[in-house]
């Protein structure tokens, strides 16, 4: 008798809840409403933001439908869950100014949408497990753009890079560096075409500017390092370059002249020979500065010769100076002319041996 009056006064108080969930009252959690099959409030846990109050509708006492769900340190979310997760298309909204509008798939972003940071730097495009990943599009509040392939987070595979001040470029990346095979060109129409590794050019390259220089070769830190050609107007270098100097074995043509031999911080310097197609002369030997300096050879357009020490550019120190007729000096020379002691055998037999002053005998001996 006891059990039936219990059955009964049970079923007259589901009758006067009218259309609340009468499990819903043993729940704790639940602060208001049906949190099993209906609308209702509710206080969750999340892994990673903690606690929070869910506000939605409910499917099997958990969160299914739509609903928003706020966090204790101040993010929040508001869109679509499924079975107790978020999933759909919904927004996030963090409590540092970041936000996130788009899919959700297993409590996380994935599939396209736009995540917008307090900076005002913006990523449109597609996601997986919370970050950015496949293609997109970034804008950054400096006027920056990226469009192309990303991965957590990162550009990473083939994009396009436009800086604000009408610099370009097109290319591989890996980890958020220009990395691979790619073209970048700048503001004042400069142009390179080649490798780069860690945002620098390096690798095999070209680099042209709007007044026809151009360079073809080795990069290292975006200099010509390496073997290259460079070309400009009538000149024309060919060989070893270190940090954007000539250095070490190449030949240059110019107008003026053929060089073939070692260089040194863009000049002339070491063992080289030298045309000069004014007069068509030569020398081979020692260079100092771009001038001849040293142990060397220099014939002149009328077939004389001189073999001995140059400095500055002219015969300096001892040496043997031969005339296209045959006649011959050997002695000392001071800037260019035989000064000092020496021998002159002449074409006719004539010997004059002596001291030699600003090219003159001055003293027989």
């Amino acid at each position: 008798m006891k059990k039936i009056f219990f059955i009964i006064l049970i079923f007259i108080s589901i009758n006067n809840f009218g259309n609340a969930d009468i499990l819903s009252l043993f729940d704790k959690s639940c602060i208001e409403g049906n949190c099993r099959n209906g609308d209702g409030k509710k206080q969750l846990e999340h892994d990673i933001y903690g606690k929070g109050i869910y506000e939605g509708q409910f499917k099997d006492k958990k969160p299914h439908g739509f609903g928003k769900i706020t966090y204790e340190l101040g993010d929040y979310y508001e869109g679509q869950f499924r079975s107790g997760i978020i999933e759909g298309l919904g927004s996030f909204y963090f409590s540092n100014g970041d936000k996130y509008v788009g899919s959700f798939i297993n409590d996380k972003f994935s599939g396209k949408g736009t995540y917008t940071f307090k900076d005002g730097s913006e990523y449109i495009g597609e996601h997986k497990m919370d970050q950015p990943n496949g293609k997109g599009i970034w804008t950054f509040p400096d006027g920056n753009t990226y469009n192309g392939e990303v991965k957590d987070g990162l550009f990473h595979g083939e994009g396009t890079y436009n800086y604000s001040n009408g610099s370009k470029y097109v290319g591989e990346f890996v980890s958020n560096k220009r990395e691979g095979s790619g073209s970048y060109i700048n503001d004042i129409g400069e142009k390179y075409v080649g490798e780069f590794k860690n945002d620098e050019f390096n690798g095999q390259g070209t680099y042209t500017s709007p007044d026809g220089r151009k360079y073809t070769g080795e990069f290292k830190n975006s200099l010509f390092d390496g073997q290259g050609i460079y070309e400009e107007s009538d000149i024309k270098y060919e060989g070893e370059f270190k940090e954007d100097k000539y250095s070490g074995n190449g030949t240059l043509v110019s107008s003026e002249i053929i060089y073939e031999g070692e260089f040194k911080n863009n000049n002339i310097n070491g063992q080289g020979k030298i045309k000069y197609l004014s007069d068509n002369s030569s020398y081979e030997g020692s260079f100092k500065n771009g001038l001849q300096d040293g142990m060397g050879t220099y014939i002149n357009d009328r077939g004389d010769k001189y073999v001995g020490e140059f400095k500055n550019g002219v015969f300096n120190g001892q040496g043997t100076y031969t005339w296209k007729e045959g006649s011959i000096f050997v002695g000392n020379f001071i800037d260019g002319v035989r000064d000092g002691y020496g021998t002159a055998t002449y074409s006719d037999g004539i010997i004059e041996k002596g001291i030699w002053k600003k090219d003159k005998l001055v003293e027989s001996k």
